[in-house]
């Protein structure tokens, strides 16, 4: 625009000074050369006008957006969760819900979108304004189903990750009178018998660690899938399997005694109910895999507006009381800040993606 401005005034500029009469001599030549300066100060003054403003703009513009984030939020946050009300992770980010609210001074307002696998609050980023006033809930199918089917998002390109919160449980179990003690029972008794153990779905996160683990150490396992835990749980409980790959809606049945959790796919013991469970690792058994859920935006937020929502996050994570909280779902919080969640979700992914090239398994 400044080169605009000045090209135009130059030609300004010319017109004039070829008007000046040239038989004018030296007064004309004099005439000339006043006149050319006084043009070339005043392009020169507005030039640099022009220059100016551009730059006030420009840092207003910053100054602008400083303020924005420094401000934020100035209203209600909004918290997609995929689930419907009621299950553990929907209670879980309610407790983490309310528990930011107060570092961020605003209230965090839960709106439940169950559908489309549990995807639906990363389905809802792509319609999202950037502004940090709406986030979602991530889960690990949030990850693992663009593996399986075509889907609206990509989890690496489309989404922000602020906070991880926690991760569910992966779980083998098995009967309370099951004669298999331990993982490594299961993979023994595997190696000379077909065994069958049940899933809540064909390559959810319980059955795609499984399957790693019969991989790793060649026991010959069938999965049968069912349409949720409790048909799973009620198959083990009248034998018809031999033991299920599950995660925290288990817990209830491991606690009342009826099944027996004998393994762990998390890189730690878990606390709560399953906290003398032992991982794979400490059975000699070199398979861990996770489920990570925690919060997200749509791609493109102010990295400022992100560092002070993932503040208010691990405040949150971090509370005794979502602690304590966490247990009775079955959680151990487990907090990861933005670039970390983010790596972990990238890791995830591509490990996925290589297993699902490994079982030559294509995208529906």
């Amino acid at each position: 625009m400044i080169t605009f401005v000045s090209t135009k005034l130059s030609c300004i500029n010319l017109f004039a000074y070829r008007n000046i009469p040239s038989d004018m001599g030296v007064e004309g030549n004099h005439a000339k050369g006043r006149q050319r300066s006084f043009f070339t100060r005043k392009i020169s003054s507005i030039g640099a006008a022009i220059a100016l403003g551009t730059i006030g703009f420009s840092v207003g513009t910053s100054t602008l957006a400083a303020e924005t984030a420094q401000s934020f939020p100035s209203r209600p946050v909004k918290l997609i969760v995929p689930t419907a009300p009621g299950g553990s992770m929907d209670a879980m980010a309610r407790v983490v819900a309310e528990h930011a609210s107060k570092p961020l001074g605003q209230p965090i307002i839960v709106e439940n979108k169950p559908g489309a696998g549990n995807t639906m609050a990363a389905i809802a980023m792509l319609s999202t304004e950037p502004n940090g006033y709406t986030l979602g809930l991530i889960s690990c199918a949030t990850l693992k189903l663009p593996h399986m089917t075509k889907t609206q998002y990509d989890p690496m390109k489309d989404l922000t990750y602020i906070s991880r919160i926690s991760e569910f449980a992966l779980i083998v179990a098995v009967r309370g009178d099951s004669p298999y003690k331990t993982v490594s029972d299961l993979v023994s008794e595997g190696k000379k018998t077909p065994l069958f153990y049940g899933t809540a779905g064909k390559f959810n996160s319980p059955h795609l660690a499984t399957i790693r683990l019969a991989q790793a150490t060649g026991a010959q396992w069938t999965d049968v899938a069912y349409k949720g835990d409790s048909e799973a749980i009620t198959a083990l409980m009248g034998g018809q399997i031999n033991f299920i790959a599950t995660s925290n809606s288990v817990i209830p049945y491991i606690q009342s005694g009826k099944l027996r959790a004998i393994g762990v796919y998390s890189d730690k013991r878990l606390k709560g109910a399953l906290e003398n469970v032992p991982t794979m690792s400490e059975q000699g058994l070199q398979v861990v895999d996770t489920c990570p859920f925690g919060i997200m935006g749509p791609k493109g937020m102010d990295p400022a507006v992100v560092k002070k929502l993932d503040a208010a996050f691990r405040e949150a994570i971090n509370s005794p009381s979502t602690q304590a909280s966490a247990e009775k779902f079955g959680f151990t919080p487990d907090y990861l800040d933005a670039a970390s969640f983010d790596g972990l979700a990238r890791r995830s992914f591509e490990n996925d993606r290589a297993l699902f090239e490994k079982l030559g398994k294509k995208r529906e």
